[in-house]
């Protein structure tokens, strides 16, 4: 739910009404947790009238091998890019989301995973 191809994210978001933007990678995948983003980053605009925003917010603790960070830079730069395969080991206490704003200000919803998206046209018209 976290990490996918990126012609599959795109073609699924489209359907929904969102282009992706400056995305993070890992291992030719795009990492859509939010809290690999730093906070405000901007992760897609809506189409086709770039009305819409979504972007990350919140804060990120995560448990890992017996140590807390409170950010997944930290914890990678302890234990280094291969951490991130062993994900399914992070315990996340605190999780950043995606927040879906109009023109960037009016605040209309929050998501966290793909199976949450949600369609432009039900908040952006």
């Amino acid at each position: 739910m976290y990490f996918i191809e990126e012609e599959a994210l795109n073609i699924f978001l489209k359907q929904l009404g969102w282009k992706v933007t400056n995305p993070r990678y890992y291992n030719n995948l795009i990492l859509f947790k939010p809290d690999f983003y730093p906070e405000g980053h901007i992760f897609a605009l809506s189409e086709p009238y770039g009305k819409g925003f979504v972007y990350t917010c919140g804060f990120t603790i995560i448990e890992y091998k017996d140590e807390v960070f409170d950010s997944v830079n930290k914890l990678i730069e302890r234990f280094g890019h291969d951490s991130i395969s062993d994900f399914n080991n992070w315990k996340f206490v605190e999780e950043k989301e995606w927040v879906v704003t109009r023109t960037g200000k009016e605040f209309l919803t929050t998501f966290t995973s793909l199976d949450t998206v949600p369609k432009r046209n039900k908040y952006i018209r």
